[in-house]
């Protein structure tokens, strides 16, 4: 996989190109790349306004894992790693990633006002799409994950236009998020809910369920 710097070498403002059809493979041992440390597919530690885009990362402790502010992660295939793709930064976004198959987690938002959206999150060992803390979760496919399809951390989260079906959990699962806003999501053949919200978050509408392992479908969320 090939990385090509727009900047100058030393310069915080960095835009890293993938090429399509490269495919960034190894074993979980220390993975060495400038400025990097520990088993990481691509690892854009500390830098900002980084984008990585198009390729395939498999076979790490983290096959993406970009912390730093307004980070893009678009159009990554990221699978048989522990974890996806990790986000820690503020502002940064997930879009159109295929992350499957992982032994842990797919997608995780750990920064501050976030987002993941359009992504396809299938197979993955653990919750398919974590996320916290003002982050934007939205037309995201979550399916077929081995324990929750969506799940909401903490603070503010918004759900919207997702799809998660046969998940071995919840659907979505905002229970602990008393402000989270939850809307036009589908959540049908979770092993449990289908969507469960919060007594104190905020119902949008629009939200389907059925065949969910749990009778009523939803709670604290209304679904048709």
């Amino acid at each position: 996989m090939r990385a090509v710097d727009h900047g100058e070498h030393r310069r915080r403002q960095r835009h890293f190109l993938w090429q399509r059809q490269r495919t960034q493979r190894g074993p979980r041992q220390h993975h060495d790349q400038p400025g990097n440390v520990g088993s990481y597919g691509i690892h854009a530690h500390g830098f900002y306004a980084v984008t990585i885009t198009n390729g395939t990362v498999a076979g790490w402790d983290f096959g993406v894992f970009a912390d730093g502010t307004a980070n893009k992660v678009i159009g990554i295939r990221a699978t048989a790693n522990d974890l996806g793709v990790a986000l820690d930064g503020t502002g940064a976004s997930a879009t159109g990633n295929v992350v499957f198959q992982n032994s842990g987690r797919g997608i995780l938002l750990d920064g501050t006002s976030e987002k993941a959206t359009s992504n396809v999150v299938r197979e993955n060992s653990d919750d398919g799409i974590v996320a916290g803390h003002g982050s934007v979760v939205q037309t995201n496919q979550s399916e077929n994950n081995g324990s929750t399809g969506i799940r909401d951390e903490c603070c503010g989260v918004t759900f919207s236009g997702n799809v998660t079906n046969g998940n071995t959990g919840d659907g979505i699962n905002s229970a602990s998020d008393g402000t989270a806003t939850v809307a036009s999501n589908t959540a049908n053949y979770n092993g449990a809910y289908g969507i469960e919200g919060s007594p104190g978050g905020k119902d949008g509408g629009g939200n389907t369920a059925k065949g969910n392992t749990t009778a009523s479908q939803c709670k604290d969320v209304v679904c048709s």
